[in-house]
């Protein structure tokens, strides 16, 4: 099997300088033991490998013969093994700029400031502010911090940002006054605890607040892991150009991660499997999403954070960093255990770094008792939690600008490659628009017969009584072209525009876009015709059976010929009436111990078996649906259960009954992903309030009980799962 350690690498080419800028380099491996591969690519690139301690790293390069315009590419790299049976693709997105200054250069980043605590004998917290560029000493000041997560009203949550708010003090002659800075990304900011990093993040350059009464005064200084600003930031790559095909759920969590400007190791507990999936206990490796789903409407992409809790959500895992590090994990899979414990999977450059243990074992004692770990100030407190009676999840399908990949026929490289598609050029006669998109094909005599022009090569499933909508751009141009010329159908069954019904033979369509100006031919009887220009043909069926979509355009053909036909786009959609929207999953106890009813979630992908819609999830393959799944620690006999029914059940086991919220503060340190027991109160709650002062090792704490016990489907809930045509209501208690 060849496995590639990107999915897509974005590159700017600048005409000017010229400078190839991006990261150009990807790994590749193949499992079979001799790690031969063969690549196939376009002639503008020059590919060099050397072998690696992961596997082959491949150096990107384009040749300077090549020179394109300035504008933006798409390409890919094809790797294969030997025998041809396995094939991986790359995803290059070229941008090409002529820009007359020279990109300034990165500047590393240096120590400036530092400051220490010592909260109790043994422990230290040192605070390192690192500038950009900075060539001077370390300066040595005066301050405290306050680390802090954010709060979390459920333990579901799926993105959990932490920050830094430090207190310097500054005077006459350390007055850190260049802490002002445009950058957001100018300060990098390290909290340690001794000498193990616990935070990381950015100097928030407006969140500076200072005293000018005194000639020593206290500055307040927010610092930001990057989390809480991915909601302003689009979904795109590093070329700032939107997303297109399948990707790896963790290749889209990586590329989102990437734009808090902090490249740190990612590492992952999220241990739910499709049947028979590999076994993995990061199951975002293991599945891959269509990014076409990440739209807000036709041309604007979500940003990164809907982006992010659309897929963390899907698995009730929670996002947060974590000891300088992301953390993904299930917050009810949190095992106690210094041998075995919580595993994670560590990426780092999202390759496969290393598998470990997470022991989050923590306990609140007495301080009579001599626990390192107490409650102080006696401000501490005990309240109810009710228990959730009934939950219900909504999964939205989502309607696709097109069911397959490039519906807008962009053309790969500067040949007639159209990835998704293949291309007829068996005269000669036929060339890429000028824009890159579309085909321009000249029409062929009667006497050609029917050849092909494009035809989809894309496995698309469509779900039988599913609505389709199909919608072509075309062009007829000159005297002697016709029309459009088409054959559409689902499995073994092919549909006739002139019947209006499908048959079980392959028919062609034809729709007119020329005229006749009243002359014929002599000898002949043709009409000459006169091509009428761009036009568009729109096609709406229902489905009579389940198969796979065929699609295809033949070249345009008229006795005489002469004229031109011009392809451009060819999309199919599920159409806006007559489908269903999505599917709802309900779990509610079957005893009644509540008259609570946890919000409704909606979510933006969940199983299906049609490719109809973008929110279908795909196996390892990307191309195979996924349908039942499994929690890697259930006991034997295991259920299969679709995905999102798995998520309502555990939104009702994390609450089985009224449930503990404690609350009060606690002299140590308790690192946040913790698996807390209260001495004489209950020995499994997690944190919800956090925030931890360093100079006093005070951990102003909030807490929740929870339950990871099993529920027994039909004996404890019961599950309803039923189509959702768009209309959302609110779950009630039956």
């Amino acid at each position: 099997m060849i496995t590639l350690n990107k999915s897509s690498i974005s590159l700017t080419q600048n005409i000017f300088v010229p400078e190839l800028i991006g990261d150009n380099k990807f790994i590749a491996w193949n499992d079979d033991g001799t790690n031969k591969i063969l690549y196939e690519y376009d002639s503008i690139f020059l590919l060099s490998t050397d072998e690696s301690a992961s596997g082959e790293e491949v150096t990107i390069s384009i040749d300077s013969d090549f020179n394109l315009a300035v504008g933006n590419y798409e390409y890919e790299i094809i790797a294969k093994s030997l025998d041809g049976l396995t094939v991986e693709k790359l995803k290059i997105y070229l941008k090409v700029i002529n820009e007359d200054t020279t990109p300034e250069e990165k500047k590393p980043y240096k120590l400036k400031y530092q400051f220490e605590n010592e909260p109790a004998i043994g422990e230290f917290f040192k605070c390192e502010i690192h500038e950009r560029g900075y060539t001077g000493d370390l300066i040595h000041i005066n301050g405290k911090a306050e680390y802090r997560f954010q709060e979390k009203s459920d333990l579901f949550q799926p993105i959990v940002a932490s920050n830094l708010n430090l207190k310097l003090l500054a005077d006459e002659n350390v007055n850190l006054q260049d802490l002002y800075s445009e950058n957001e990304q100018h300060f990098k900011v390290f909290l340690k605890r001794n000498e193990q990093i616990i935070f990381v993040g950015f100097l928030k350059p407006d969140g500076i607040w200072e005293d000018y009464v005194f000639d020593k005064w206290e500055l307040s200084i927010d610092v930001i892991d990057g989390l809480s600003t991915l909601k302003n930031i689009s979904f795109s790559n590093e070329n700032g150009i939107s997303f297109s095909g399948k990707y790896k759920a963790s290749d889209i969590i990586f590329n989102c991660l990437a734009k808090t400007g902090l490249n740190l190791p990612i590492n992952i507990n999220c241990a739910i499997v499709y049947e028979n999936s590999p076994f993995s206990y990061n199951v975002f490796e293991t599945i891959f999403l269509n990014t076409e789903r990440y739209f807000q409407n036709n041309s604007e992409p979500m940003d990164c954070e809907s982006v992010l809790k659309s897929i963390i959500q899907l698995f009730n895992a929670t996002l947060v960093q974590f000891n300088g590090e992301w953390y993904i994990f299930r917050s009810i899979d949190l095992i106690p255990g210094s041998m075995l414990g919580t595993v994670f999977n560590r990426y780092v450059n999202n390759v496969y770094e290393s598998t470990f243990s997470l022991d989050p074992s923590v306990t609140i004692g007495s301080e009579i008792n001599d626990s390192p770990i107490f409650h102080c100030n006696a401000n501490q407190k005990k309240s109810i939690s009710p228990s959730v009676q009934a939950y219900r999840v909504i999964y939205q399908y989502g309607n696709a600008k097109s069911v397959f990949e490039n519906g807008e026929l962009q053309l790969a490289g500067s040949g007639l490659d159209i990835p998704g598609w293949g291309i007829n050029n068996f005269d000669g006669e036929v060339e890429r628009q000028p824009n890159g998109k579309g085909l321009i094909s000249k029409t062929l005599p009667d006497s050609a017969g029917d050849p092909t022009l494009l035809y989809l090569t894309q496995s698309i499933d469509i779900n039988q009584d599913a609505v389709i909508k199909m919608t072509i751009q075309y062009g007829n141009y000159k005297t002697n072209t016709h029309g459009l010329r088409f054959a559409i159908g689902v499995g073994s069954k092919f549909f006739n525009i002139d019947s209006g019904e499908w048959q079980d033979v392959g028919v062609i369509n034809t729709i007119l876009n020329s005229s006749w100006d009243g002359y014929t031919y002599p000898g002949t009887g043709a009409k000459r015709l006169t091509g009428l220009g761009r036009a568009t043909y729109e096609l709406v069926v229902k489905s009579p059976i389940s198969g796979n979509l065929v699609l295809t355009i033949y070249r345009d053909k008229h006795p005489v010929s002469g004229g031109y036909f011009d392809i451009y786009s060819v999309n199919v959609v599920p159409n806006d009436s007559g489908n269903i929207k999505g599917r709802e999953y309900t779990a509610q106890r079957t005893k009644k111990i509540s008259t609570v009813t946890k919000p409704n979630i909606t979510l933006y992908n969940g199983d299906s078996v049609s490719d109809l819609f973008v929110g279908t999830i795909y196996k390892s393959d990307g191309d195979t649906p996924t349908e039942k799944w499994w929690r890697l620690n259930d006991p034997e006999p295991r259920e299969f259960k679709e995905l999102l029914s798995i998520n309502a059940e555990d939104n009702l086991r994390i609450s089985p009954r009224p449930m503990i919220i404690f609350e009060g503060d606690v002299k140590g340190y308790i690192p946040y992903i913790s698996l807390i027991t209260i001495n004489n109160v209950a020995d499994k709650f997690q944190p919800t309030s956090y925030s931890f002062d360093t100079s006093t090792g005070i951990l102003k704490l909030t807490s929740r009980e929870f339950s990871s016990d099993l529920l027994e489907i039909g004996k404890d809930y019961k599950m309803e799962v039923k189509d959702n045509y768009g209309n959302e209501s609110k779950v009630t208690i039956v």
